[in-house]
């Protein structure tokens, strides 16, 4: 039987339903949990377990004390390494949340980065744990009530819980190079767009053009200045980091595969594949050893 990931209405899940400020916390005891995305991101930190999970197609071991983030559509899944059940708090939220509170540039930038050369985890312990869970213990508190100013107080605790989980990461401790910092949050609105529907075929840049109202031209330079890389190199880093993710971790068909990410072509997916990946999908999934 072929395995598909699991879509996953995160917030609907959760009782968190529009209209609502798009925004979740809960601490949750399971065994396990299946290969799955959602187009919400998470952070979230163990409590108690060892695990093993795949982000992207790569594997990481987990443990009390691991702060991870995973960003929409990231294909990830969980499993315990004992017997033993798996304690965890989870925080789940539309990714614009972010872009509301006005993060810098390259804060932004670094955001957008992780899961690709900035890994999605990093372990915790002493003070900076203990940081870490009475921000996450001030979240829980605020979410269960509705006083004055309670999305705001939550949006920056979530901002605060990003910046330690970017502070300790050590993958980004010399990466830090802002790019065009007078450009408008607006900006950043887009280029989260793309990160979130860069599996529809029809996100291109006369799409982003009519829905953002600014021309072609700038989306271009806007690409190139905050991400570094142009709109269709972005977009297809995106596409092709979700295919080898599920040549790895499900039985889709290449073909399959090639229309799920957002490719019309397959001769075109085979191509970009094997120019970002240096193999061919066929060749990447066996030398993974994915399931097929």
């Amino acid at each position: 039987m072929t395995i598909f990931p699991i879509y996953e209405d995160a917030l609907e899940l959760r009782n968190v339903t529009e209209g609502m400020f798009p925004f979740y916390i809960g601490v949750h005891t399971i065994a396990g949990y299946p290969v799955h995305h959602h187009e919400f991101a998470e952070i979230g930190l163990v409590l108690k377990g060892n695990l093993t999970t795949h982000v992207n197609g790569n594997k990481y071991a987990f443990q009390p004390g691991t702060l991870f983030v995973l960003l929409p559509h990231q294909i990830h899944d969980f499993s315990a390494d004992t017997d033993s059940s798996l304690e965890l708090v989870c925080c789940m939220f539309d990714i614009g949340i972010l872009t509301d509170a006005l993060l810098e540039s390259d804060l932004s930038a670094l955001l957008l980065r992780i899961g690709d050369d900035i890994r999605p985890y990093v372990h915790l312990e002493g003070e900076v744990l203990q940081t870490i869970q009475n921000i996450f213990l001030d979240i829980h508190r605020e979410f269960a009530s509705w006083e004055l100013g309670r999305n705001s107080y939550l949006r920056a605790k979530l901002v605060e819980a990003i910046m330690l989980f970017i502070r300790a990461n050590t993958t980004t401790k010399h990466t830090i190079a802002p790019r065009a910092a007078e450009k408008r949050k607006d900006t950043w609105k887009l280029i989260q767009y793309v990160n979130t529907h860069y599996m529809q075929d029809n996100v291109t840049l006369e799409l982003l053009s009519s829905m953002f109202h600014v021309s072609v031209p700038y989306i271009s330079r806007s690409f190139k200045e905050l991400v570094g890389q142009s709109f269709l190199s972005y977009l297809h880093a995106l596409r092709i980091r979700r295919a080898a993710s599920l040549l790895a971790s499900t039985e889709m068909t290449v073909s399959d595969i090639a229309a799920e990410v957002g490719f019309e072509s397959f001769r075109t997916f085979s191509r970009v594949f094997k120019e970002l990946k240096g193999v061919t999908p066929s060749d990447f999934r066996q030398t993974v050893g994915g399931r097929h």
